[in-house]
């Protein structure tokens, strides 16, 4: 398989760099520095941001947002934005990002705790997870379920709450 390129978007240091990846060799959690990923965003051309499934179940320092989300939910940790994966007759293959690094600083934005916390207080009583069918959406969690590991109380190490 050919190598790909990609964004790595980091927020400890708030940076991001273009880096090139083999999708057979490479795995994307270990190039954000995690275990488990899920898809963070997906764009209409089909490019897609990958980000920790489990950032916001850990303590966190680090967070950022991808502007064009309608909900504005920080993420938690890292992210790597790649391109839309094509698929042929013999396997797949990964296309550049469309953006270029430039037009993808202009949509991340990096937040510091308080923040993310703000966030968090002004949504925590709403869904953060749903299932929506013909006969309606049916609320899995709220964002307090979802969040209440992200930030600790430094006195006491409980989950913060609104």
């Amino acid at each position: 398989m050919k190598p790909c390129k990609a964004y790595l978007i980091n927020s400890k240091d708030r940076t991001i760099t273009e880096i090139t990846y083999t999708p057979d060799k490479d795995s994307l959690g270990a190039l954000i520095g995690c275990d488990l990923i899920c898809t963070g965003a997906t764009t209409n051309v089909g490019d897609t941001l990958f980000i920790d499934d489990e950032g916001l179940l850990k303590p966190q320092q680090y967070f950022f947002r991808w502007k064009p989300r309608s909900d504005s939910q920080p993420y938690a940790g890292n992210g790597i934005w790649v391109g839309r994966e094509v698929e042929t007759g013999r396997g797949y293959y990964t296309e550049d990002p469309t953006p270029t690094i430039e037009q993808l600083s202009q949509l991340i934005e990096f937040l510091s705790v308080d923040d993310a916390k703000r966030w968090a207080a002004t949504h925590w009583n709403e869904p953060a997870t749903t299932i929506t069918t013909s006969r309606g959406t049916t609320v899995i969690s709220r964002v307090s379920d979802v969040w209440s590991n992200t930030f600790k109380d430094d006195d006491d190490d409980k989950p913060i709450s609104q």
